[in-house]
């Protein structure tokens, strides 16, 4: 009787986890619904297969909130771009977490990031090589005079810390041979004839012979 009550006793703490982690997710509680997570993980170790859906659950909110807050980024850094702060905006892009997003919304943002980096570009007066590292993830290039070794870093996308803007991407070292090899030119960005038009939803238009090549972004 005394095993039966402690698995009794068990089951039921079971059920009033995984009861709080679902109400957790349904009301967008979600540090609550990790915390859950993590004791039913630490008093249930072997029931990981039964929690898994719930922890599927809650990668799938976090990751729509994630969403959420790169498409209003692209809202403001495309009217930023209406205002022509180009520089701003791609900035204001660079912050976004790209590896926490959905692979739709990581897509959306690399692209807008490359048209951001290429109306920059064009404002300095640069001839940009794109870096394309992983989904989400790359390095605008441009060459400098004084560095005959190698080209400069103008923006950075999902890098991490290492690169930023003014780095040095060396020909004399390994990584830095295979980054240059591999950036490439690619569609440009077409300065927008009324710059008190915000940019968001629209497409840019494409200039040069690039265009061809152009993965999609």
């Amino acid at each position: 009787m005394r095993r039966r009550e402690v698995a009794r006793a068990r089951s039921e703490r079971f059920q009033q986890l995984v009861s709080a982690v679902d109400g957790a997710l349904r009301q967008g509680l979600l540090d609550e619904a990790r915390d859950c997570l993590k004791m039913l993980a630490r008093e249930f170790p072997d029931e990981a297969d039964r929690v898994a859906p719930l922890h599927e659950r809650l990668d799938h909110r976090v990751r729509s909130a994630y969403d959420a807050a790169a498409r209003r980024v692209m809202f403001q850094a495309s009217e930023l771009q209406g205002r022509g702060d180009f520089d701003a905006a791609v900035k204001l892009l660079e912050a976004v977490e790209v590896e926490r997003l959905s692979r739709e919304t990581s897509e959306d943002v690399f692209g807008r990031w490359s048209a951001a980096c290429s109306l920059l570009g064009q404002e300095r007066g640069l001839e940009l090589l794109r870096y394309p590292d992983a989904q989400g993830r790359g390095l605008m290039l441009h060459r400098d005079p004084s560095v005959p070794y190698g080209m400069l870093v103008l923006s950075a996308l999902g890098m991490g810390r290492d690169y930023f803007e003014g780095r040095v991407i060396s020909r004399t070292d390994r990584q830095g041979a295979t980054i240059i090899r591999r950036a490439g030119p690619f569609r440009a960005a077409e300065l927008p004839a009324d710059m008190s038009i915000g940019w968001y939803g629209r497409s840019y238009a494409s200039t040069g012979t690039a265009a061809a090549e152009t993965v999609r972004h």
